[in-house]
């Protein structure tokens, strides 16, 4: 099934689920979905190297669910950075790359902490940046959640 048929089907599922949706919590997941939805699409996106079209769904998804399903910012964080870095988007994929550790360390993710992090070691050797990737490995090492600035 092609990307747009999908995500048509898709949306039109979770549109008719949201008008059967008689409260906030019911409302919530289902804009939940939505997300997931959209990270699947870029996971597809980028099995097929459609890196920009991955990048531009990933770029939608996190504008959605930063107005939707905060719980899902920090995962969208992490996959928009990650098609940043295929895109060979080194500079915005660091910044990309922080705000995912912040957001993963304020859900406590340790996980996510360290994936992020190593987003950023693998930027910053992109970008020549050895010292600054050197300082990322030790905070894994260490296992910290220090935030990024």
């Amino acid at each position: 099934m092609e990307q747009n048929a999908f995500s048509w089907i898709a949306a039109n599922h979770i549109r008719e689920y949201l008008a059967f949706c008689t409260n906030d919590t019911m409302r919530s997941q289902a804009e939940r979905y939505k997300g997931q939805v959209a990270i699947n699409l870029v996971q597809l996106e980028i099995q097929k190297n459609n890196f920009k079209s991955a990048n531009a769904i990933a770029i939608k998804n996190l504008d959605h669910v930063k107005n939707f399903s905060k719980g899902y910012v920090a995962e969208a964080y992490s996959t928009l950075a990650y098609t940043q870095f295929l895109l060979k988007d080194y500079k915005n994929s660091v910044s990309t790359s922080k705000q995912s550790v912040n957001e993963h360390i304020k859900i406590g993710n340790y996980d996510g902490v360290k994936a992020s992090r190593e987003m950023l070691i693998g930027n910053y050797m992109k970008l020549g940046l050895k010292e600054e990737a050197s300082k990322e490995a030790q905070l894994i090492l260490d296992k910290s959640f220090k935030l990024e600035s």
